[in-house]
């Protein structure tokens, strides 16, 4: 009985052993991955900055007129019914 129990334990060590085995495979794949993503990653110029800063802007403005429209019914709706 004693040795079975022994073999028991070598198993479930063993396990333990291979997971962590994959957890760090894992985490290896994604530091590679995210290495790779620097490599080919480069700074933007002046010419495409300048475009980012366009799109976002118009892309807050928009947001920003929609959540003033909203908020001017909502004010519209409760003054009549309020």
């Amino acid at each position: 009985m004693a040795s079975a129990r022994g073999k028991d334990r070598d198993g479930e060590r063993g396990k333990e052993r291979a997971q962590r085995g994959r957890k760090a495979s894992k985490a290896k794949e994604y530091w590679e991955s995210i290495v790779r993503v620097f490599k080919y990653s480069r700074k933007p110029g002046t010419k495409e900055y300048s475009m980012f800063l366009k799109i976002v802007g118009l892309a807050l403005l928009a947001v920003g007129g929609i959540a003033f429209v909203i908020h001017l019914i909502a004010t519209l709706i409760s003054g009549v019914f309020g």
